[in-house]
């Protein structure tokens, strides 16, 4: 996680980068809670290790029921900064205690609330739908986005796709779609016109383009680019 309630009760984002005298001064300036369970939190940091919380003792908390990876972590933090940068109004790792699920992001656009979720993690189909329809449930929309790293490209048009892949799909029956990001190149890509041809296997167009010249737009659920 990179957000946490300090003792005080207010909010603190951790940097990307930070040096030893800032994380020893982060860590002895107050305790740290998680904003989910309210069990007590604290930081990890290192040469390698992105700076994040993590829960001090073993934890059932719903928010850390998957590991998040370096790449998760970088992934939505760049995508939060993304949309800020566009002036979009966004929360980041956004707790919805009415649902008690933790949002990658939590965007609010024109009155209408948005919940990105950026998935590097393989989860169930029960899992999927569990949390599609929770946010739905309070009136939020998923906007769900597929770690690049994923996808398996057999050659320039053919694709193999498994059944994990395929909850991810939006768009109409006539022009599905499947969006993924890569935070180490920051290149949003859309999987379009996807055509089986086997159980596992499909023809379709892969578009890509940096966040640097894509705006956020670009990934309303009736927009492909």
């Amino acid at each position: 996680m990179l957000t946490a309630i300090k003792k005080d009760g207010t909010w603190i984002t951790l940097p990307e980068k930070m040096t030893a005298n800032l994380l020893a001064e982060l860590r002895m300036s107050t305790d740290y809670y998680c904003p989910c369970c309210k069990a007590e939190m604290t930081i990890k940091a290192g040469m390698i290790k992105i700076p994040h919380f993590a829960h001090k003792n073993n934890s059932s908390c719903r928010a850390s029921s998957e590991p998040e990876s370096a790449y998760h972590l970088m992934g939505k933090r760049k995508l939060f900064h993304w949309f800020l940068s566009h002036h979009y109004q966004a929360d980041l790792e956004a707790y919805l205690p009415e649902i008690r699920k933790r949002a990658d992001i939590l965007l609010t656009i024109g009155g209408i609330r948005y919940a990105v979720e950026f998935q590097c993690s393989v989860i169930s189909e029960t899992e999927f739908i569990e949390r599609t329809n929770a946010y739905q449930s309070v009136g939020i929309k998923p906007i769900w986005i597929l770690a690049a790293k994923h996808l398996k490209r057999r050659n320039l048009h053919e694709f193999s796709l498994s059944g994990f892949h395929w909850l991810f799909v939006t768009g109409s029956y006539h022009h599905p779609f499947l969006w993924m990001y890569c935070p180490v190149t920051n290149q949003l890509s859309a999987l379009k016109n996807l055509t089986p041809f086997s159980p596992r296997n499909v023809f379709a167009e892969l578009t890509t383009a940096s966040l640097v010249i894509l705006p956020p737009s670009q990934i309303s659920p009736r927009n492909c680019f």
